[in-house]
């Protein structure tokens, strides 16, 4: 039987197509085959590297588990750390330990010695704490050594040394010559104000005649204990200002930088200060304390005007002259509220007269606060002058004449003056405040007893800048005994205020007795 050709073609077509087929199945087939192999090689390597992971955080997690249990068996508690507290070894030759000390010390930073032993035992009335309080004499002796210690302390000598001098004085002939420094380098950044916790006490001499020769001495004394400085702020007193001569060596300047906010006061007074219609305003101030501090408008009662540095607080006293001119404006306001109208004029309607004045005294303050800000976050460096005058462009658009205009073309003057004195890469301040802080600390520590001139209480001022640890009491108080300080007190302070007028009322009485007896 023969087959066709076209028979044999049509048979072998219809056996090869399968055949065909068959095979790119087969071969997808190993493709994805040894893609899946692949991935599942790949998921086998993340598996192994998962499972050593997850080893190791075991691992770590066992051990701060074991960690935190020996803390905890290490840490006292609550319990122990009062027993600690209570039963702690006193400071050589001392009742109390540093713990208790430096507590007291901290404490006397915010209250009177007198308070502390008493908020003291409340506190540990309140803890159930029962335990022997030091009297507020032994805390007030503590603060002394604490601070006269760091007073005669030896400093290392740095080269970018800064100063920050200044004087106090209260009654009598005494004024109290005070030096603080930091190092130029340790000056907080840009944006951030110099605290006193950043300062050191270097010196702190009482004494009744600051001739210029006697502030010579002064400063070699300190500059032989802790080196000489580079820059010296103060608030342009003769005496402190041209005597840094004796601090210079061959080819080495001290750099003299004025306050800032003690510039802004006296160039405010030249403008303002001699004027008729300043006078006139002070006057009638005067007379306004007197005729309502009595009355139902007590609380519209101006603010004390100071004979001396009067516009270094000349703010409260245009503060007061705004809020008068609101009530004045504001009949129905709460400020005024239950007051006659016609007693209100009569008594505060004198102010409406200045009140043109009054706007551009308001502008000058707020001209000299924006500064006294800028000035005490940023610093001084050799742009200062032009950063000033930039930053007062945009925070502060004062007139193009007038007072607060003419103010401040002084101002950025002055700054742009002294941080010429600068290189490049110096960095130094401009202001003050940080000596007049502690001032202040110092005077609310004396309260009422400022009145009677200084005192030995003076070497307890370092002790107002920080926080005392219990490590720097003990090595303060055994550095400095309380014969060093009675040394210290007889040698700089002598008799005091206090001791002549007692001693003079003492023998105002023998006399008294001896007429008596006589008669």
């Amino acid at each position: 039987m023969e087959v066709s050709p076209k028979c044999a073609n049509r048979s072998k077509t219809h056996f090869c197509e399968p055949n065909k087929n068959l095979k790119r199945t087969i071969r997808l087939t190993s493709r994805k085959l040894e893609r899946c192999e692949n991935q599942l090689e790949t998921l086998r390597q993340q598996k192994l590297q998962a499972d050593e992971q997850t080893q190791q955080l075991q691992l770590e997690n066992q051990m701060l588990r074991a960690q935190a249990i020996e803390a905890q068996h290490d840490s006292p508690s609550t319990y122990e750390t009062q027993e600690s507290f209570c039963n702690e070894r006193g400071v050589i030759n001392h009742t109390f330990g540093a713990r208790m000390i430096a507590l007291c010390v901290n404490l006397a930073k915010r209250l009177p010695f007198r308070a502390v032993p008493d908020s003291l035992a409340l506190i540990f009335q309140a803890l159930g704490l029962s335990m022997k309080i030091p009297s507020h004499d032994s805390i007030e002796h503590w603060c002394k050594r604490i601070g006269l210690n760091q007073i005669k302390k030896r400093r290392a000598h740095h080269a970018d040394m800064l100063w920050i001098v200044d004087h106090s004085n209260q009654i009598g002939q005494e004024k109290l010559l005070v030096i603080l420094g930091i190092r130029a380098s340790e000056l907080p950044p840009p944006g951030q104000t110099l605290s006193l916790d950043q300062l050191d006490v270097l010196a702190i001499v009482p004494a009744k005649d600051w001739k210029r020769d006697d502030v010579r001495e002064a400063y070699q004394l300190v500059a032989q204990r802790c080196g000489t400085p580079k820059f010296m702020i103060c608030d342009g007193a003769v005496e402190l200002r041209e005597t840094v001569d004796v601090l210079e060596k061959a080819g080495k300047k001290v750099i003299v930088l004025r306050d800032f906010k003690h510039y802004a006061a006296n160039g405010f007074e030249k403008l303002i200060g001699k004027t008729d219609r300043f006078q006139e305003f002070t006057k009638q101030m005067g007379m306004t304390r007197c005729r309502v501090q009595q009355t139902e408008l007590a609380h519209l009662n101006p603010p004390s005007l100071k004979t001396k540095a009067r516009f270094m607080n000349i703010a409260p006293i245009v503060r007061w002259s705004e809020l008068v001119l609101f009530a004045l404006d504001h009949p129905q306001s709460d400020a005024v509220s239950g007051i006659n109208r016609k007693r209100l004029k009569e008594k505060l309607g004198w102010v409406s007269g200045f009140r043109k004045e009054i706007m551009v005294w308001s502008q000058c303050c707020q001209l000299v606060g924006c500064s006294l800000e800028w000035i005490n976050k940023q610093g001084l460096c050799c742009n200062s002058g032009s950063a000033l005058e930039s930053h007062l462009q945009i925070e502060f658009q004062p007139e193009t004449e007038g007072l607060a205009a003419q103010l401040q073309k002084l101002l950025v003057e002055f700054v742009r003056q002294h941080a010429s004195q600068l290189k490049a890469d110096e960095r130094a301040w401009l202001s003050s405040e940080p000596i007049e802080s502690l001032f202040g600390l110092y005077k609310r520590r004396e309260g009422q007893h400022s009145r009677s001139g200084f005192t030995g209480m003076v070497a307890t001022i370092p002790t107002l800048l920080k926080t005392w640890s219990p490590q720097e009491v003990r090595e303060s108080l055994q550095q400095t005994k309380n014969n060093d300080v009675r040394v210290w007190t007889n040698k700089n302070i002598g008799q005091t205020v206090a001791g002549r007028r007692a001693k003079a009322y003492k023998e105002l009485k023998k006399n008294k007795e001896k007429i008596t007896q006589a008669a």
